[in-house]
């Protein structure tokens, strides 16, 4: 889920980016002061962590029924690369998964 209430300047603006992802831009418009995001909650934890941005309602949460999986066949699993890659990835999502269950 995308979205932004941005004025037509900052819309022209976000029509002039590089190569992001959608949301990336809308998040950098909200960064700008162009207006309000609306995102994923993953794709915005580091700017509300740094303070960058903040929840309009913080009070309000829900479950996404959106999740992203790791996946692989089952005869790859002891690969070290395989390994070190999972590893590092749910210790990347660490910080995410703490900072979601004190709400």
């Amino acid at each position: 889920m995308v979205g932004a209430i941005v004025p037509t300047r900052a819309a022209e603006a976000l029509t002039r980016t590089e190569n992001r992802p959608p949301e990336a831009t809308v998040l950098q418009a909200a960064i700008d002061g162009h207006g309000i995001a609306l995102a994923h909650s993953v794709m915005a934890h580091d700017d509300l962590a740094a303070g960058r941005l903040v929840r309009l309602f913080p009070e309000i949460g829900f479950a996404s029924v959106l999740a992203y999986y790791v996946i692989y066949r089952p005869e790859t699993a002891s690969l070290p690369r395989l390994r070190a890659f999972r590893d590092w990835l749910f210790e990347e999502a660490q910080p995410y998964r703490r900072s979601r269950a004190k709400g």
